[in-house]
């Protein structure tokens, strides 16, 4: 709206017939797409690019005409991409195409490729804001001379292009700010006398608008390719200035436009149509010997890519993207894969397979990046997933387990949907380069594997990944121990009060898939002061959960507490406990309950002492830094097997609250209380272990498989 005022619009204007006093004639193009087929019978009555290229060619005889596309020529149409984009060279070089702007899809082909094109071509490939090493790869700018005027076309491609990553860090290029190209390209345009300007743009509508209105040297703006429009969320065909100056829509990609000026003072827009493609009957030599060499290049590629691939046994295969989003996580042991909008065109295949049918389907020729992201990064690019198709993340869920903030995930993804997921993110992702685009990964399949032929995909989340989790925390610790006469400190437990620097240590090691989930933690709680233990906990946890449900989860736990150096006497008292409950897991609060026995067996042995487990985890974070533990586990043992009146059992808790500041994404400071207790029905003794610690913390994971 900020260019209202100034501004008459005057899209989808047509005018039938010709103006009287056209100084220039210009034939437009855009967006053609290498539209060949590759069908050789019939190809003059139903190809599209022969079409096109006859309309042109009937234009032509009503006198001089230039003739310029827009972009976005050269892919992905098969023919096209089997001839590394020299069908669609051919097609301008025969057409007389004078220029065309290199656009997105264009540089799919490669930059060396459209530089090898460029050789011996009378078309030129032009872009002034895409440069190699600073200067410009491809012609910022041409000069033609029409009726003694030397008309400037200088050239802009989008903002929207893509480069390789191999032509970004090996060969340094870049897309330059337009602004500051169009500057350049004027300054040195004062040198060559010319009398008018016309830029040829693949930027938006309102950024077209912005320039004109901006650089009154101007006259006129033909825009294409990737253009998206901008103004009123609608292309437009036509627009004008106050001063008569217009920007030039050419959003329509079936046939091409005709545009007549008249070079007077300034640029003078006298007629702009659009002409769909028609079959019209030409001879001559020049399109002839056109259509021999499509000819050729059609039969090449129905020779070389017409071969049997594979079969379908008998089935219709619908290849299409959720197959290909599959394909990818079997073939580089992704959990994500990611594709953008129009990867793959849908397409049934029957019985027979050949590479043909890939080459008609698959849309982008990025190569296939793998990285990581944490689970916090995947729900930050929630609004940009739902505009991309997306395996492996459903609901919030990866391998049927909640999507959890710290932990990394590793995802399958072309190059652009990289490159998008890093400006969205705005950090630097560290990534690996497969080297192999969409077309690479299925044909290797289709030789081998043949995963794109499979019935189901449920086996990726079935795949058993493996992580390992590591805490390290050096502290300081105030214990408080109290201690009735005839009770004993359990295995580990300091047995006098005391202040004493020690650590406390654990790894967690998990194994999972979407129903399994198996998790090995050593543990060691340990102080030592001289030659006398003061904390000397060495324990080892077994837990297997049944992943059947998101909130409730059968488990089984199998727990040993043991000492890290033998006691008095080299004893090593050692407890062990087996349990097995029902797994409760919310956002914030996490339990187990379960039932199960606890046996002395080693320095003492003693009899199974059954009773009921209760574990609860509670962690809240807050102000970014900040985050709250509660961590509660308790048994409560009533009997023995051997049924003596004396013996009761016992019962046991131990309570830990934290408060951790965390200033990086492994490092921490905590304060901590952690208050044991430890209760003898049979005599009514006690032991009660309080501790106050500072910690300094380390939390490390890694992605093992």
């Amino acid at each position: 709206m900020r260019y209202a005022l100034p501004i008459v619009l005057a899209a989808l204007f047509y005018f039938n017939g010709e103006l009287a006093g056209s100084d220039l004639r210009i034939v437009i193009t855009s967006n053609l797409k290498g539209g060949f087929l590759s069908e050789v019978e019939g190809q003059e009555d139903k190809d599209p690019m022969l079409l096109l290229g006859q309309t042109i060619l009937n234009e032509r005889k009503t006198g001089d005409v230039l003739y310029i596309d827009l972009g976005n020529s050269f892919y992905p149409g098969i023919i096209a991409k089997y001839s590394f984009g020299s069908a669609v060279m051919d097609f301008f070089r025969h057409m007389n195409c004078a220029m065309t702007l290199v656009s997105s899809a264009d540089l799919r082909i490669g930059i060396n490729t459209l530089e090898f094109l460029q050789k011996g071509n009378p078309t030129l490939l032009m872009s002034g804001n895409l440069t190699r090493n600073g200067s410009p790869i491809f012609a910022p700018y041409t000069i033609h001379t029409v009726r003694d005027k030397r008309i400037a076309f200088i050239a802009l491609s989008s903002r929207n292009i893509l480069l390789d990553i191999a032509e970004k860090n090996l060969y340094q290029a870049r897309m330059e700010d337009e602004i500051l190209t169009l500057k350049n390209a004027l300054s040195l345009l004062k040198k060559e006398a010319v009398s008018h300007i016309m830029l040829l743009s693949g930027l938006d509508d309102d950024i077209n608008l912005a320039l004109l209105k901006e650089f009154s040297g101007i006259g006129l703006i033909i825009s294409g390719s990737d253009n998206s429009g901008g103004i009123f969320n609608k292309k437009i065909e036509r627009a004008e200035l106050y001063d008569g100056r217009a920007v030039i829509g050419a959003s329509r990609s079936s046939g091409c436009y005709i545009l007549d000026l008249e070079l007077g003072s300034g640029i003078k827009v006298s007629d702009y149509r659009y002409i769909p493609s028609k079959r019209y009957r030409i001879e001559g030599s020049p399109y002839r010997d056109f259509i021999s060499r499509i000819t050729r290049w059609k039969e090449h590629f129905v020779s070389e890519h017409g071969k049997v691939l594979a079969v379908t046994g008998g089935k219709t295969i619908v290849f299409n993207d959720e197959r290909v989003l599959n394909l990818l996580r079997d073939r580089f042991n992704t959990e994500i894969s990611i594709l953008g909008d129009n990867a793959v065109t849908p397409l049934n295949l029957d019985e027979k397979i050949r590479e043909s049918d890939l080459l008609f389907s698959i849309n982008t020729n990025y190569p296939v990046f793998i990285y990581r992201l944490s689970g916090s990064d995947i729900m930050q690019m929630q609004p940009l997933l739902k505009t991309f198709r997306v395996s492996g993340v459903t609901d919030g869920k990866v391998q049927n387990y909640n999507l959890a903030p710290g932990r990394f995930y590793s995802i399958a993804s072309t190059q652009s949907i990289y490159d998008e997921t890093q400006y969205l993110l705005k950090k630097d992702i560290p990534f690996v380069n497969t080297w192999m685009n969409i077309h690479d990964t299925a044909l290797e399949d289709l030789k081998g594997k043949k995963v794109l032929l499979l019935n189901g995909y449920g086996y990726l989340d079935r795949r058993f990944r493996a992580t390992a989790d590591i805490f390290l925390s050096g502290f300081f610790n105030n214990t408080s121990v109290e201690m009735s006469y005839g009770a004993k400190p359990p295995a580990g437990s300091a047995d006098k009060s005391l202040k004493h620097l020690g650590t406390e240590d654990r790894i967690d090691f998990t194994v999972y898939n979407s129903l399994h989930q198996f998790i090995l933690t050593p543990y060691i709680f340990y102080e030592k002061e001289n030659d006398t233990y003061i904390h000397n906990l060495l324990r080892g946890t077994l837990v297997y959960n049944l992943n059947l449900d998101h909130m409730v989860k059968p488990y089984h736990k199998s727990q040993a507490d043991s000492v890290v150096i033998s006691v008095a006497d080299n004893r090593r008292p050692t407890t062990l406990r087996e349990t097995a409950g029902v797994n409760i897991a919310g956002t914030i609060v996490k339990g187990k309950a379960g039932a199960g026995f606890e046996k002395e067996v080693h320095d003492p042995q003693g009899p199974p002492v059954y009773g009921f487990e209760t574990i609860l985890n509670v962690e809240v974070k807050f102000l970014s830094y900040f985050t709250y533990n509660l961590n509660i586990d308790s048994f409560m043992a009533y009997s023995t097997v051997k049924i003596v009146l004396e013996e009761k059992g016992y019962r046991r808790i131990e309570v830990e609250n934290s408060m951790t500041f965390k200033f990086s994404q492994s490092a921490g400071i905590a304060v901590k209380h952690k208050w044991f207790r430890y209760y003898y029905i049979r005599k009514n003794d006690k032991y009660t272990n309080s501790q106050v610690i500072a910690s300094f913390d380390l939390k490390t994971d890694f992605k093992i498989y």
